[in-house]
């Protein structure tokens, strides 16, 4: 429809050639080329993609892949032209969602150097979750606790932190711990100053027996609450110490649990199918993409230690990445049984 509108012409195509054009773009993104046609180039061909696709065919489809009816623009949903994949990555994710277990939430940068259209917000997450009365931080939280157990432990740093969030939570039955900024604490937390605290001091504050907030000088101050514990227990970590010019031990409260999306992110940026283009749009559905498979793969390696399978045994996110668009790069009508080239150790 949009090949109609844009150029009077229909484009043929059928589900064998989105298959294969995804299968050659996981390729890429496993390879990493500096350009794209190299991948076509005489010195530089890939076998696996020049035999799937054309060049001029990949950038076609590339040119012109669209995910939703540009001719109904929603003025409400910033996310309308990827919606429909947004739903359906979404709706996996809620079904992973249950076990009474530690959940951690954070942001996703999706690299993209384009220009967007000026009627959008910096910020595309903007209005995309329903008003709480709390702000826009504890509304995401609070949509996102409804596909969680209750019981659960969530950890998220200051960016959705305020104390009136952390009672709620309290009352939903969920427990919370992370960072929080010093102006979201209010007055009830006369905390000592920055400059006053000594590198490794620590102070804590408890209010109402259901929020706890612990303030500790790292190589900066930091403040974390949580209704779940205090500054206990406390661990150690090595940081240079300008007065006596080496590293010393610096009681630290404890947190192991809130670098799951950081380890996400960079996973994800080790393969990520990286193309040039101008549309933030294609930007942001190959970062679901990326982020589909990456969670597949997860599953796949949670599987296979509940099956005791050997460590040897199980495929590396490249392999299994590099798998999946093989199987797509060589999609036919029929099915078709993949004996897999690039296994990794």
């Amino acid at each position: 429809m949009y090949v109609l509108k844009a150029f009077g012409n229909e484009m043929s195509l059928s589900i064998t050639d989105i298959k294969k054009f995804y299968g050659c773009s996981i390729i890429m993104g496993c390879l990493n080329f500096p350009k794209m046609r190299m991948y076509w180039a005489k010195a530089t061909r890939i076998e696996l993609i020049a035999n799937s696709m054309s060049r001029d065919r990949f950038i076609q489809l590339r040119s012109n892949i669209h995910f939703a009816d540009t001719s109904e623009p929603s003025s409400i949903n910033k996310f309308w032209r990827i919606q429909p994949v947004v739903n359906l990555v979404r709706e996996r994710c809620n079904q992973l969602a249950t076990e009474i277990t530690s959940y951690s939430i954070d942001k996703q940068m999706v690299p993209f150097s384009g220009k967007r259209s000026k009627t959008q917000d910096q910020n595309l997450g903007a209005d995309t979750c329903p008003d709480t009365g709390l702000g826009h931080g504890p509304s995401i939280i609070l949509r996102l606790t409804k596909f969680m157990p209750k019981g659960s432990h969530i950890y998220f740093h200051r960016f959705f932190t305020t104390v009136p969030l952390i009672a709620k939570l309290y009352s939903m039955g969920f427990k919370r711990t992370g960072t929080i900024m010093s102006n979201s604490l209010g007055k009830n937390f006369n905390f000592p100053i920055d400059k006053n605290m000594k590198q490794g001091e620590i102070s804590q504050f408890v209010k109402n027996d259901q929020v706890a907030a612990v303030k500790w000088c790292d190589t900066k101050c930091v403040i974390a609450t949580s209704n779940k514990c205090g500054k206990n227990p406390i661990g150690e970590v090595k940081r240079w110490h300008n007065t006596v010019k080496r590293r010393l031990p610096i009681p630290i409260p404890y947190n192991a649990n809130m670098g799951d999306v950081d380890i996400c992110d960079q996973m994800i940026q080790y393969y990520r199918i990286n193309m040039k283009t101008k549309k933030w749009s294609v930007k942001a559905y190959f970062h679901f993409f990326d982020l589909a498979i990456l969670n597949s793969w997860m599953e796949y390696r949670n599987d296979a230690t509940l099956l005791n399978m050997k460590r040897k045994d199980v495929k590396q996110f490249l392999g299994f990445k590099f798998e999946i668009g093989e199987v797509l790069c060589k999609f036919k009508d029929e099915p078709l049984e993949i004996v897999n080239e690039f296994a990794l150790p």
